[in-house]
């Protein structure tokens, strides 16, 4: 039997004036506890994995992070730049010079996001794989919530239980 089937004949029973045997009822149950119980450790795995990738994303982010700061550096310590050659000729070579510092400090800057960029080990590497991981997203806040409801219909039935026995 599946939730569906199962919720289909629990919410007959509700307004049913017939109630169905003690024994019906209890199978009923312990298959939904079952069910949820299942439920309830799919849901813990996909947190932990859930919780592994935001370690993951936070270490992402901090050297995303240092890598902006680096270039920000490289780029607020020589603003006078935009504004123009200055006193430098046209064919000044200290004006190239100081221009390519700066590139050269923003390179720098962004060695450590390349590590970030080559590392695709918890990334989809395909379209496909992209679409996977946006469909599991969703049926993964579908199970929660899925989840969340058949722990409230658990709690009422087992009310109903302790009520018969």
């Amino acid at each position: 039997m599946d939730l569906k089937t199962c919720r289909t004949w629990l919410v007959h029973q509700r307004f049913s004036e017939d109630l169905p045997r003690d024994s019906e009822i209890k199978s009923m149950f312990n298959w939904l506890v079952g069910d949820v119980d299942r439920l309830t450790q799919l849901c813990e795995e996909q947190g932990r994995e859930a919780e592994r990738l935001k370690g993951v994303n936070e270490l992402d982010r901090c050297v995303v992070a240092t890598g902006l700061a680096g270039m920000r550096k490289a780029l607020r310590g020589r603003e006078w730049l935009r504004l123009g050659r200055g006193s430098y000729e046209y064919d000044d070579q200290r004006w190239m010079d100081e221009f390519s510092a700066v590139f050269d400090e923003i390179v720098a800057a962004m060695e450590p996001l390349q590590v970030v960029a080559r590392n695709v080990a918890d990334c989809p590497t395909t379209q496909a794989g992209a679409n996977t991981a946006t469909e599991l997203l969703t049926r993964a806040l579908k199970a929660e919530s899925a989840l969340s409801q058949a722990r409230e219909e658990v709690e009422m039935w087992k009310s109903r239980v302790n009520r018969l026995a």
